[in-house]
């Protein structure tokens, strides 16, 4: 079996290795802040809520994506799923940040820890639109 690891050497592969460990940070900050230790369970607003869920499962998107693009070699930023995932990326970071800081800076009792992982939502959102960039541009060329 053959690792095709020139992926990781382009700029959409380490895009997507960042991708993976912010959303990664996040999602622990998210569940490591919102632990109650009295009640022992998490308690969780909506808005904190949407914010993990998208962050997981773009976490998991990502890892699977690289798998696939270790494994199964370069036409994998060619392809209309990579693309469209990476535009509903976006259009998913870029919600539910803006509805958790907003909700945050409102509610919110620790607004340092919000902030900070406000700032990592908005990098990832950046980090997708940079792949979503570098797929349309790499099909335009």
């Amino acid at each position: 079996m053959a690792y095709y690891t020139g992926y990781m050497r382009t700029p959409s592969g380490v895009l997507k290795m960042f991708q993976i460990l912010v959303g990664l940070v996040i999602v622990i900050s998210l569940m490591k802040f919102n632990y109650d230790q009295q009640e022992m369970a998490y308690t969780f607003r909506l808005d904190t809520v949407l914010m993990a869920m998208t962050a997981f499962t773009f976490l998991l998107v990502s890892a699977v994506l690289l798998l696939c693009a270790l494994l199964d070699g370069p036409m994998h930023g060619f392809s209309v799923t990579y693309r469209l995932l990476n535009v509903f990326a976006v259009f998913c970071y870029l919600l539910s940040t803006t509805g958790y800081l907003a909700s945050e800076f409102r509610y919110g009792a620790d607004w340092h820890f919000s902030l900070s992982t406000g700032l990592l939502c908005v990098g990832n959102t950046v980090a997708y639109g940079g792949n979503t960039f570098l797929a349309y541009k790499t099909l335009m060329e």
